[in-house]
């Protein structure tokens, strides 16, 4: 099942924005507008072979990024001087 908790951006599935809770089929894709935009933001700098990086985001975020294989695109850190170093290295 997905349902919105009443996210400011929305949550979307199948390109659909989520208004009540939907069964979750086999290849489902489950979004939110935020992470697209955190994701097109993000392939500018990789264009240019560098890298995105974000400091300081809490664990359930951290775990979102582990499971959707967000970090292959967009390095976290610590803390701005961490990441500064992940980035420039």
């Amino acid at each position: 099942m997905v349902t919105d908790l009443g996210s400011t951006n929305g949550c979307f599935l199948n390109g659909v924005r989520v208004v009540c809770s939907q069964v979750l089929r086999s290849g489902a894709s489950v979004g939110s507008l935020r992470i697209r935009v955190l994701v097109s933001c993000a392939r500018a700098p990789q264009r240019n072979g560098r890298r995105m990086g974000i400091c300081g985001v809490a664990p359930a975020v951290a775990e979102v990024f582990d499971i959707v294989a967000l970090e292959d695109l967009i390095t976290l850190a610590k803390d701005m001087a961490a990441a500064r170093d992940l980035v420039t290295a």
